[in-house]
C-alpha cells in the first residue's frame, strides 16, 4: 500500500496582473490561486481558477 502521510500539494498562485500579462494556458484541472490586492482598503483576498487543457487564463472563469 502506498503512504500518502508525507505528500504535499502545491499551487500556482501569483497576483492577478502578472497571470493577466502571461496569460498562460493552465493544464486540465491545474488549479491556481489569483492574489488580489486592494489599494482602497489594504484588503488581500485569493480567487481559484481551474484550467482545462485549452484556454487561456484570462478565459477562464473564476470558481464560485
Amino acid at each position: 500500500m502506498i503512504n500518502f502521510s508525507n505528500l504535499k500539494i502545491k499551487y500556482r498562485r501569483d497576483t492577478i496582473e502578472n497571470w493577466e500579462e502571461n496569460n498562460p494556458i493552465l493544464g486540465d484541472g491545474e488549479l491556481v490561486i489569483v492574489q488580489i490586492f486592494n489599494d482602497d482598503n489594504n484588503e488581500f483576498r485569493a480567487m481559484l481558477k481551474c484550467g482545462d487543457g485549452i484556454n487561456h487564463f484570462t478565459d477562464l472563469p473564476y470558481l464560485q
